[in-house]
């Protein structure tokens, strides 16, 4: 069998979700030729839907070396890494996704989500400063600033960054709901109200922000 038939036998037992299928195809595709990179991603998301992260790393690593420029591998590199809670290599993945292509809208928001839950906020502003130096604008990017400049106490810029994105995000109730907390603390107590009041439009079962919104009356 050819590789091109390999691959599409493989392929179609992967969407088809027969892992085990997927993973004899395109193992068997791996041997016959290892450079067909297009087998890689997808070994490596069947290896990972059977539990076996280790394999999947390995096949990713590999990959990586046959196609160098593939930013699909690194990605998911990159996350899969952070799940088997190796937190250094996938920073490192993803940052070189990034400065391979910085328009890598998946890379970028993992990577910020990454230092956000960690709380890394110093290399949280350092890496939406450097896609911004690079040219890409995004909402959320600003978004993830305003939390790292709210978390490092510099509420003046921190509230610009949220007055930048608003309008855009009014229907977004994480995002009301970080505000008004935000404009609590930064002393804007009837802007607040009427943030978390959005909330309750929108979420009306939020207990917590009812209760918050009564003791603020």
């Amino acid at each position: 069998m050819d590789a091109n038939a390999l691959f599409g036998y493989g392929f179609t037992a992967y969407q088809m979700g027969d892992m085990i299928l997927a993973i004899e195809q395109l193992e068997a595709l791996l041997a016959l030729d290892p450079d067909y990179s297009s087998l890689y991603p997808y070994l490596a998301k069947a290896y990972e839907a059977e539990g076996r992260f280790d394999d999947a790393l390995e096949i990713l690593e590999k990959g990586i070396k046959v196609d160098e420029y593939n930013e699909q591998l690194y990605v998911l590199a990159g996350k899969l890494s952070f799940k088997r809670q190796r937190p250094n290599e996938g920073e490192r993945f993803l940052r070189q996704v990034i400065a391979l292509n910085p328009s890598n809208v998946e890379a970028v928001q993992t990577l910020a989500a990454y230092f956000k839950h960690v709380e890394m906020y110093d290399e949280l502003l350092e890496l939406m400063s450097h896609v911004k130096e690079m040219g890409e604008e995004d909402p959320i990017y600003t978004w993830y600033e305003a939390t790292a400049l709210r978390e490092n106490d510099d509420f003046d810029k921190a509230l610009k960054c949220y007055r930048e994105i608003e309008v855009g995000y009014e229907h977004d109730v994480d995002f009301l709901e970080e505000y008004g907390y935000f404009l609590l603390e930064f002393g804007k107590r009837e802007e607040a109200k009427l943030k978390f009041q959005q909330v309750l439009l929108l979420q009306p079962e939020n207990t917590g922000v009812s209760e918050l919104l009564q003791n603020l009356d």
